[in-house]
């Protein structure tokens, strides 16, 4: 995995608070974006796929929120589309 990508996970755990109505109830699984890059970051956030409106909203403002200067270290080219899963997985202590 790229230092990049690490950072970019390492962010969206810091930030991504899970709700603990979704935990008891057992939500899991994967939010699919599409993402438009720009010199600024992120531009637009669209759920292809996801788990259910709350999740998805939340996901889709961390998203827009990522730092720019970890997603130019993601991807040098601007004013590309890519799509990133975003996997929530419940663990147990």
């Amino acid at each position: 995995v790229e230092k990049s990508n690490v950072e970019f996970q390492r962010y969206l755990s810091k930030q991504l608070s899970y709700y603990s109505s979704f935990v008891n109830e057992g939500i899991q699984g994967t939010v699919t974006l599409r993402v438009k890059i720009n010199e600024n970051g992120f531009e637009t956030v669209e759920v292809v796929s996801g788990l259910n409106e709350h999740i998805d909203n939340e996901i889709v403002e961390l998203i827009k929120r990522t730092p720019s200067k970890i997603v130019s270290t993601m991807y040098n080219d601007k004013n590309k589309i890519v799509i990133i899963p975003v996997t929530l997985v419940i663990k147990e202590n």
